[in-house]
């Protein structure tokens, strides 16, 4: 399909998104099809002459506003004359100049090659700007997806910090690195004074060490582990009884 980016109607600006996409037509027909085929440029003295042998046609009135050439009032201003003028890069057409004139006959052959000299220029210029654009709409997606990224873990805290049970994250050397507050108040470390820490260094009795590393490696190896019951340390010496259950807790790429 042949759509357009940019146009100016009478000096002003027009969104191009209003102007339906015309088919690329086949040899022989249409105008622009005709300059994107070929890649040359074309000096059309009577572009209503053109028009009657394409297929798809439209009449844009003065705001800008499509309409069927079946619809064009008797005493509209319609296209009587056009350059048209590939924008190639490398060898690939990627885009037409098309200036339009209501008169007949409005242009002659050192027009078109006055916009020829500079086609060059706005084709790369052109793909200069779609590039810039598509960098922009990567950076656009990346802080989306790192404010959904930001969001989740938010929820994630608060839903951690909120379940009626204790509830901390370690890594494979058992170094403590989310501490909710069911754990503060059961063991007595506030979450400052754990996080950083090791599982071994602050709570784990020597007689359990082995027992806890071999869970741990359980757990890092992909294996959830239910119903461990410990007895384990708290911050003012004493001792309470737990029942455990430790479960891999995965990244985006999967790894534990």
């Amino acid at each position: 399909m042949i759509r357009c980016v940019f146009a100016i109607i009478e000096g002003q600006p027009i969104d191009p998104r209003q102007l339906p996409p015309i088919p690329l037509e086949p040899e022989g027909q249409g105008i622009q099809s005709e300059v994107i085929r070929t890649g040359k440029p074309l000096l059309v003295p009577d572009f209503q002459a053109r028009a009657r042998r394409s297929a798809t046609a439209y009449y844009i009135d003065e705001d800008g506003v499509p309409h069927d050439r079946e619809e064009i009032p008797a005493d509209a201003p319609v296209t009587q004359s056009a350059l048209l003028v590939p924008m190639v890069l490398g060898e690939q057409v990627v885009g037409v100049i098309q200036v339009l004139s209501f008169q007949l006959n409005a242009y002659i052959e050192t027009d078109l090659q006055f916009l020829e000299s500079i086609a060059g220029q706005v084709a790369v210029a052109f793909q200069n700007a779609q590039l810039y654009q598509l960098a922009q709409d990567e950076i656009a997606e990346r802080e989306r997806a790192q404010e959904a990224l930001a969001a989740s873990e938010r929820r994630f805290r608060e839903l951690f910090q909120d379940i009626p049970a204790c509830c901390f994250t370690f890594d494979q050397e058992g170094i403590i690195h989310n501490w909710n507050r069911a754990c503060e108040k059961l063991y007595g470390w506030t979450a400052q004074e754990a996080i950083g820490k090791s599982m071994f260094e602050l709570m784990v009795e020597e007689h359990n060490i082995a027992r806890t590393r071999q869970s741990i490696a359980a757990v890092f190896a992909g294996q959830s582990i239910e119903g461990l019951e410990f007895e384990d340390l708290r911050a003012d010496g004493s001792r309470c009884t737990v029942l455990a259950n430790r479960y891999p807790l995965r990244d985006a790429s999967n790894p534990v």
